[in-house]
């Protein structure tokens, strides 16, 4: 019996002296704080500058902004011949992107049957039915910020009626091209120049020579361009266009594949 008792203690005495043995370990922490996702940003602006037969129009300039209410043609009476030139700039600002533009037609105004439009041979003189765009011409390029259509810049669309091209997709850089630099995206936080020149009648391009001046407003009435308007007639008389403009910007990063003729074009609403 005691031999059992002092085993037993043994036993419980052995087994304190394990339970209190302390061991020390090797270790390493890493601890990165602050972790934190933040979305990148895409801001399309535009500035516009805008002459209607070699003066400036005030109507039509505005500075760097979102458009908000801003007009490219806000222009009445007009007349066979008059013309008119604006230089759109661009700004992407944030990551790069592609670039479409679009101009859509919403209204074609008879404004009422004058006799001379009758005598012309416009018998129907429905309310939605105008002529004036089958006789304005456009044509735009990569204008280098001096208002000027210069020799060497690229003309990457028209000239057109507007009736020819209205509800198309201009592109301006996507994955089949760049039409306003070699290639790529537009650049984040650069500026772009897009001429735009109209006629009301028959244009015909005259580039000038390129002067690099970078000087703001047309070296001479036309801006590079000629109107002819001995091609109007009786038809368009008071008859009246309503458009919308539309520029959109696309990030390019993810999207290599892009293409604007994949975009359904704005509404006309």
């Amino acid at each position: 019996m005691n031999k059992i008792l002092i085993s037993l203690l043994v036993i419980g005495v052995v087994g304190g002296i394990v339970a209190g043995v302390t061991t020390a370990y090797f270790s390493d922490t890493e601890t990165s704080v602050g972790n934190t996702f933040t979305a990148g940003t895409l801001d399309l602006k535009i500035d516009n500058t805008s002459y209607l037969n070699g003066e400036p129009s005030n109507s039509t300039t505005w500075t760097l902004r979102d458009i908000d209410n801003e007009l490219f043609f806000s222009f009445g009476d007009l007349k066979p011949g008059d013309e008119g030139e604006d230089t759109i700039s661009l700004h992407v600002f944030g990551n790069d992107a592609w670039a479409c533009f679009d101009i859509t037609v919403t209204a074609t105004l008879e404004n009422g049957c004058l006799e001379p439009e009758i005598e012309y041979g416009d018998e129907d003189c429905e309310e939605d039915e105008g002529e004036l765009q089958e006789e304005l011409q456009f044509v735009f390029w990569a204008d280098d910020g001096d208002n000027v259509l210069e020799i060497e810049e690229n003309v990457f669309f028209g000239p057109l009626f507007l009736n020819e091209f209205d509800g198309q997709l201009i592109t301006l850089a996507d994955a089949s091209g760049n039409v306003l630099e070699e290639s790529g995206p537009l650049v984040g936080s650069k500026d772009y120049f897009i001429g735009k020149a109209w006629c009301f009648g028959t244009l015909t391009i005259v580039p000038l020579p390129q002067d690099g001046s970078g000087q703001s407003g047309p070296d001479v009435i036309g801006s590079g361009v000629v109107c002819d308007g001995t091609s109007g007639t009786n038809l368009t008389q008071s008859d009246g266009i309503e458009a919308t403009l539309s520029f959109s910007a696309i990030q390019s990063e993810s999207n290599a594949d892009f293409l604007c003729s994949e975009m359904n074009p704005p509404s006309s609403n």
